[in-house]
This record gives C-alpha cells, structure tokens and sequence, in this order.
C-alpha cells in the first residue's frame, strides 16, 4: 500500500544496516536525493529529520487553518512544526524549558505553553475558542502526553503519535467513540524526502540556528555524550569533517 517505512523485512541504514558515522557509503541511487550547492551543511542535515515532521503532518492531513498542537519542542517537535506551518496551520506547541519554546516561536510557532507554569489545556480551549486542536502531534511519547492529547484534540480530531517509548497509557474509549477521534502512530518516512528537501532549499537562511551543536570527527564521543545526558540543550548535532 506504498509504506515502505513499516515494510515486514524494514532495513534501516545506520539501524540496522551499517551506514552511520563513515566517510563514504556505496548506496542505490534510488536512495540518493540531491540538495542545491548553495545550502549550507548544517541546513542540508535537517531534511533527514524534517521528513519525520512531514510524515507525521501527512498521516494527520494537516490543512489549511487546522490548530495544531505540537507536544514537545525537540528536534522532531520542530520539525513537526515546520511543515504544519508549510501547509497553512496555526500551530502551538509545549514544552518544559523556555529556551526551547523561545527558539520555537522565532521559528515560526504561532503560540508557545511552558507546561510547568500554564494549565495547557486551559490555554488551548481558549486559543482555539474553545473547539481544542484540529490534530495533536505528540513529540513527547510519556504516559500522560497521548491521554493529554485524547483529552484536548477537538471532535473528529487527529491524533498522531511519534514516541517510540513501550509506555502503556489509560486510553478512554468512551473519548474515542463520542467525539469521533483518530489515534495513529507513525514511523520514519515514506517518500516525504522531496518535500523536505524542497523545504530547506526554500528556507534554509532561518534554519541556520537549527543545528547548536558542531564537533569534529575526533570529538564524536563529546557528541554522544551530550546528545544523551543533556537532551534538553540539543536542538541538533552535526559531526563534520
């Protein structure tokens, strides 16, 4: 059905086929998309990440004037943001650090919620006149964020889930049935890369901030390290040559 993203046999380089952290790689071409000269690498680098961002948008059929919510203001939150943005949406996102949500919102969100200082539900309803959000993408992937978003998302709502986490939520069925809603995961990307690339050539002067990160080859476990123990101060990391 044209999902090569959740294919039975799914071989993923850098996953589950080596590919990651090399010099060179021989790959089918059919695997290869080209990005125009002039984008700087530390923008080329996003369009990996943005195609989750566009999955996620197009499992959701995000449309023009719909509220998004965004959980989350990480890579992938952003990225989310992105390409709702791109096909017309009013997007508000949350997150737990203002740093995060500052940046977010010089991104281009519509509206930013620190959860630990607003009750985000309330604020929701009263962005949104009340309806709650068109679609909910949770970036978040804890117990709370999908009961949150089943709680929030308007009627005939979307709910796209992008946590990979082997949480079990307390999902309501009697929300699901009555207000008519869809919950659905997503995974990796399936033929969004020409869109994200078309993206970043389009945009890649604001994305310059993206990457906030930069090591050389020999500091790649300086990388790691931060990327793992203090996930709230990486937006992206790039290790170049």
């Amino acid at each position: 059905r044209g999902h090569p993203n959740v294919c039975e046999h799914l071989q993923v380089y850098g996953v589950h086929l080596n590919g990651g952290c090399q010099e060179y790689i021989k790959m089918p071409a059919k695997r290869v998309h080209k990005v125009n000269a002039d984008v700087p690498w530390e923008c080329t680098v996003l369009a990996e990440p943005l195609t989750i961002g566009f999955r996620s948008c197009n499992r959701a059929e995000v449309a023009e004037g719909d509220y998004v919510l965004v959980q989350g203001s990480g890579t992938i939150g952003l990225c989310a943001m992105l390409a709702a943005k791109s096909m017309g949406a009013i997007v508000m996102m949350t997150d737990l650090f203002d740093e995060k949500l500052a940046y977010a919102k010089d991104l281009g969100a519509d509206y930013v919620l620190n959860a630990r200082n607003v009750d985000v539900k309330e604020e929701i309803l009263r962005i949104t006149g009340g309806m709650g959000p068109n679609v909910v993408l949770d970036g978040v992937g804890n117990r709370r964020s999908l009961e949150d978003a089943i709680d929030m998302a308007s009627v005939a709502g979307r709910i796209v889930e992008l946590g990979m986490g082997d949480i079990a939520s307390q999902v309501s069925h009697v929300k699901l049935a009555r207000r008519d809603l869809t919950v659905m995961g997503t995974r990796l990307q399936a033929h969004e890369f020409p869109a994200a690339i078309s993206f970043v050539e389009e945009n890649w002067q604001r994305l310059q901030g993206f990457v906030n990160g930069k090591y050389a080859v020999e500091d790649v476990g300086q990388a790691f390290d931060t990327c793992v123990n203090r996930p709230q101060d990486v937006r992206k990391v790039l290790i170049a040559l």
